[in-house]
């Protein structure tokens, strides 16, 4: 693993010699209170010698040492470890990224560039393991599965199958296959999914999963395929199920940010019923916690891996159990058996706090180096810059406020309609009558959304309506999970013209539109995913957003609804730019009811 690191082989005899006290340290962390990850216990009064990048001894002797650092009875344990993250979701590069999760103590994370495979293929893919080399973060990373996320359903800027990922498994710090979501295509045996899973298997890496709500025989046939993980629990039941089935690890998210699907009333009854739940779990070695998709503000404000197992603490999880779940097992998930643990032999990745509850990170060691101390980093990481094709990604024609209309299959009178509940992220589809005027469907109360192809393959575009949306004005962007096309909600097609443009304008991003006034632009215009900017800059990008969008009746603050409305493979009603889908059901609908 030090090969794909792009470092030396380990030096035994270094580590051997300073272990036993005959050649000085490089670094001794003295007097903290370790957190023993492989027994569960806190050694009071345990120094820790590094020599080089690794851990020579832990114990109570103060060995010689060329530097040391007075830890002054904090609790030191490993470094954190994201098992499951999407760089592009914190809309900056993953140097930008690499300084912000840093400080909070991740220093080690198994990337998913699904976002940016999905508008630019493997080149960018490519792109995004070049940023991430030579990071003071160690960034490994998971193949692509699902490009796109369901075959025939959407459009994508590429597609991936059995021999790209098999190529792309030979490319440097590549860990496994990432996020298997066609989980109706791996339960029904399609060709794709079954020779993907099969590239994996024949080299024994990770089989990350993401399978919303299977029960029964479907989940059954689902891990019996050899994938053994999913982040996709928004309930406890959720996680019990999969690990009774035998799936070998379940990751959590931040229960906080979760808690805002449910109405506000229900938040904290929501956080309490979850970590209840997780409590119920005798053996709790196959509890891991992620991050999966953060944005800037939200990293900013809540915090990191850092944050996710501060809610669960916060909300009863035990905190020793909390960190071996963000150290050890997400080690032992990834065969990375050398990081995990402040133990000998492995990466000096060492974090100081002054209480495990409060968790809040001191100090941050990596590779045996200081490179935080109280939420700063003390060297910058120089930025990373991507080439220009990577910036031209949105291709398409202009749209016109006629693209907005949706055309009736009557000239005059009224229709059935389906329309997508947003109320939350689990609603389906409901019925509701529309009137007709001169052949096209007057929205009335009901929020339009439109699905734009925006990677220039064949100029798809798509309407359907929405119920809980807008109350007035236009939201666009070209996030919009999985294939990242354009989208666009509004009540106005004034306004959805005019906030599709500004993004066609800025090459990608998020724009807010009222009265034929652009309110807000977060230009993102890497892939239409990301910014070049630091993380502060386009946190406030970021807030801006929000806070006009609030205006318009949607309080979102953490995913916005328009991010996921277009994936097929999520729960609830979805439209992509071919068809409307029944995520509950994953099969398409139509618009119109008879």
């Amino acid at each position: 693993m030090l090969s794909d690191l792009g470092e030396e082989d380990m030096d035994i005899e270094k580590l051997v010699r300073a272990a036993k006290g005959e050649v000085p340290c490089d670094l001794l962390i003295k007097g903290t209170r370790l957190v023993n990850v492989n027994t569960g216990e806190v050694q009071e009064g345990t120094n820790v010698a590094v020599a080089g990048e690794r851990i020579a001894y832990i114990g109570e002797e103060e060995l010689p040492a060329i530097e040391v650092f007075d830890a002054a009875g904090r609790y030191a344990i490993p470094g954190l470890i994201d098992t499951h993250v999407h760089i592009e979701s914190s809309q900056v590069t993953p140097p930008m990224f690499a300084e912000s999760v840093l400080v909070r103590g991740t220093t080690t994370i198994a990337f998913d560039p699904h976002e940016i495979g999905n508008v630019l293929g493997k080149e960018g893919v490519k792109l995004m393991v070049e940023a991430t080399r030579g990071l003071p973060l160690k960034a490994f990373w998971m193949v692509p599965s699902c490009v796109p996320s369901a075959e025939g359903v959407e459009t994508a800027g590429a597609e991936f199958f059995a021999e790209d990922v098999a190529e792309m498994l030979g490319w440097e710090r590549a860990v496994g296959v990432a996020e298997i979501m066609d989980y109706d295509g791996v339960t029904n045996l399609r060709q794709r999914m079954v020779e993907i899973i099969g590239e994996g298997r024949k080299r024994g890496v990770v089989l990350d999963g993401h399978c919303v709500d299977l029960k029964g025989r479907e989940l059954n046939a689902y891990v019996a395929t050899g994938i053994e993980a999913c982040h996709e629990n928004f309930f406890a039941e959720q996680v019990l199920a999969k690990l009774r089935a035998g799936m070998e690890y379940v990751k959590v998210r931040n229960i906080e940010l979760m808690s805002y699907f449910v109405p506000p009333e229900r938040r904290e009854a929501y956080m309490k019923a979850f970590v209840d739940g997780l409590n119920l779990v005798p053996d709790k070695r196959g509890i891991l916690f992620c991050t999966d998709d953060i944005m800037p503000d939200v990293l900013l404000e809540h915090g990191h891996l850092d944050g996710v197992l501060r809610a669960a603490i916060e909300h009863g999880y035990d905190p020793i159990k909390a960190i071996q779940g963000a150290t050890i097992s997400c080690a032992a998930h990834l065969r990375l058996h050398d990081l995990g643990a402040v133990a000998p032999g492995c990466f000096a990745d060492v974090l100081l706090l002054d209480d495990l509850k409060r968790f809040e990170v001191t100090a941050v060691f990596a590779n045996g180096r200081l490179v935080a101390k109280h939420g700063r980093l003390l060297d910058r990481i120089p930025a990373w810059e991507f080439p220009e094709f990577a910036k031209k990604t949105v291709k398409l024609v202009e749209p016109r406020e006629e693209d907005f209309l949706i055309r009736a299959p009557i000239r005059e009178g009224k229709v059935k309609v389906r329309a997508m509940d947003l109320s939350t992220v689990f609603s389906g589809f409901v019925v509701r009558e529309a009137e007709v005027k001169d052949g096209f469907v007057q929205p009335g109360g009901l929020t339009t959304v439109a699905v734009f192809e925006r990677h220039g393959r064949n100029g798809n575009r798509n309407l359907a309506l929405a119920q809980n949306g807008l109350e007035r004005g236009a939201i666009a962007s070209t996030i919009g999970h999985d294939s990242h096309n354009l989208s666009v909600m509004g009540r106005s097609p004034g306004d959805m013209k005019l906030a599709a443009k500004a993004l066609l304008d800025a090459q990608g991003g998020v724009s807010v539109v009222c009265d034929g006034e652009l309110r807000a632009l977060l230009p993102l215009p890497v892939a239409g995913l990301m910014s070049e900017e630091r993380t502060e800059v386009v946190a406030e990008g970021m807030r801006k957003v929000r806070r006009e969008l609030r205006k318009l009746g949607r309080d979102e603050p953490w995913f916005l609804t328009i991010w996921t409305i277009s994936i097929p493979v999520g729960p609830g009603g979805r439209v992509t730019d071919r068809c409307l889908i029944d995520g509950n059901l994953q099969r398409e609908v139509s618009l119109f009811v008879e």
